[in-house]
């Protein structure tokens, strides 16, 4: 596909990957996201869902979810199946 090449290289030969990388203070380079994964909400931040995603998977509590975003609000949406025995135990101890 021409035109994807187009967009994928530079002029002189360089790939654009779209990583997005933060400099670490030993002089390392370290990538952090994915410009095609973010997605910008209304009030101009930046967030990416998958990283949310996984943030909320590792806890004992979420089994599965879906994080979405509309870039006309200003925070996303989370739909969360919860693990069961895990929210039975948190309501016995209230």
């Amino acid at each position: 596909n021409e035109q994807a090449t187009k967009e994928t290289f530079t002029e002189d030969g360089w790939l654009q990957t779209g990583d997005i990388g933060e400099w670490k203070e030993n002089g390392t380079l370290c990538i952090i996201d994915r410009k095609k994964n973010l997605v910008k909400l209304s009030n101009g931040e930046y967030i990416a869902l998958e990283k949310l995603e996984s943030v909320y998977k590792s806890t004992l509590y979420v089994s599965n979810l879906c994080i979405c975003a509309n870039s006309l609000q200003s925070k996303p949406v989370a739909l969360i199946y919860p693990v069961e025995a895990q929210i039975h135990n948190i309501a016995k101890e209230k």
